[in-house]
């Protein structure tokens, strides 16, 4: 890419993420402002603060280092480098799963009354999606590079659609049922997200080849899979 071309991307990047943030605000306080009349303010609490303070702790610890160093090697020729760092996150997204989910279950206070005998399947369900997450971070991070804002921008809106849906259906059908809307909403969102990444590029590269169009560094999915030879370097 050129400068030009990096430049109209970049503020591209910037108009989608300002609406995307804001259709967000928007979506999540009609939301909230629905289901409070349906469930519980602790159900509420437990959802929106809790669950989403352990997801959010969990991928800023494991994924937020490698993502960065990664983006900033993304101009490298040699992506298989670059591909194999990002698999080795794998190993610090199990470690903080399997560390903040324990600490959420005996270190933290748990709900009172019915939310108790939800408590546990939801904070490992919690845990589950975050590794979930963690199995399209090398399609995102080559998506991020090579400035593919448009397919972030439609799988966020979808996800959030998802989850917006499910939770509001739920409460307003059966609202015991929040709880279970919550962690399954996102479980759901995180399969959204991983075979949108995964399938795009897919059908990206097919649509390639079967065009004629400039090949990209990585031209299968195989390419954004590990592949470690003895005695190579990780990483430059």
């Amino acid at each position: 890419m050129d400068s030009k071309e990096v430049l109209d991307s970049s503020i591209r990047s910037a108009s989608y993420n300002i609406l995307l943030q804001i259709t967000f605000r928007i979506i999540t306080f009609a939301l909230n402002a629905f289901i409070i009349h349906y469930v519980d303010v602790g159900v509420l609490g437990l959802l929106n603060v809790r669950f989403y303070l352990l997801f959010s702790t969990i991928l800023f610890v494991s994924r937020e280092p490698f993502r960065r160093v990664c983006q900033s090697c993304s101009k490298r020729d040699d992506w298989r480098k670059v591909i194999n760092l990002v698999w080795l996150t794998v190993i610090s997204t199990i470690i903080s799963a399997c560390v903040f989910s324990w600490i959420w279950l005996n270190v933290l206070s748990w709900p009172e009354g019915e939310l108790a005998e939800k408590y546990r399947s939801s904070v490992l369900a919690i845990s589950f999606s975050c590794i979930l997450e963690f199995f399209f971070e090398p399609v995102y991070v080559f998506s991020q590079a090579f400035m593919y804002i448009k397919l972030r921008v439609v799988i966020d809106s979808l996800g959030m659609l998802l989850r917006v849906l499910g939770m509001a259906v739920t409460v307003y059908l059966a609202p015991q049922y929040a709880v279970e809307a919550g962690y399954f909403g996102q479980v759901g969102v995180s399969i959204l997200y991983l075979c949108g990444f995964w399938g795009f590029f897919y059908y990206e590269f097919w649509r390639r080849k079967k065009n004629d169009e400039p090949a990209l560094p990585i031209q299968s999915l195989s390419g954004f899979l590990p592949k470690f030879s003895a005695g190579e370097e990780v990483l430059d």
